[in-house]
């Protein structure tokens, strides 16, 4: 059984390999595990980065990927993250797992380099700004405001309606906007 994470660009799958390595009859895996328990299952993570994030990235080829695989590895145990539950209802704050911590110390070779998705941050800024003026503009237009500040005060009153019509506060959809992918024990 495989558990996906994520999907288009950008996709974690965790799985038992030792469970697939029985149902495909492969072996060979099993001479790169040096020093495993053969009792053990073997778990395995894989990030999967297709084009647009490895260009945003800096990533322009192969050669790239191979040399700055460490830096994908960074980033992939960053935004995926397994976490130990505690009694905090903010699931946020549970403290990584300390196999997860592991993981993440993981040295699987190549340059550590910081690859930072700051163009697609900005890039998404700059559409949604343009998204927010045209929706603004036409607000504006709609309700006779003339400027931003007037749009606001026409606009906001509407909010609470739409909130209680979709049962949710802003609060709650900004979370689930920015919540990270988290696997909790």
């Amino acid at each position: 059984m495989t558990f996906p994470f994520g999907k288009g660009d950008h996709v974690a799958r965790v799985y038992n390999k030792s469970l697939e390595m029985a149902i495909s009859g492969h072996t060979w895996p099993e001479m790169l595990w040096q020093g495993a328990d053969p009792e053990q299952a073997v778990w395995r993570i894989e990030f999967q980065f297709r084009r647009e994030v490895l260009a945003a990235m800096g990533l322009t080829g192969m050669d790239d990927v191979v040399r700055h695989r460490q830096g994908l590895w960074d980033y992939g145990t960053r935004w995926l993250s397994l976490r130990s539950r505690i009694a905090d209802t903010n699931r946020a704050r549970w403290p990584l797992a300390p196999a997860w911590t592991q993981l993440g110390d993981a040295s699987i070779g190549g340059s550590v380099v910081p690859l930072i998705r700051e163009q697609i941050r900005n890039a998404n800024l700059q559409r949604l700004t343009q998204g927010l003026i045209g929706y603004g503009t036409s607000l504006a237009a709609l309700n006779g405001a003339h400027n931003l500040g007037q749009v606001l005060a026409t606009s906001v009153p509407t909010v609470p309606s739409y909130l209680a019509q979709k049962r949710a506060t802003f609060d709650s959809i900004v979370a689930a906007s920015v919540r990270p992918n988290i696997l909790y024990l």
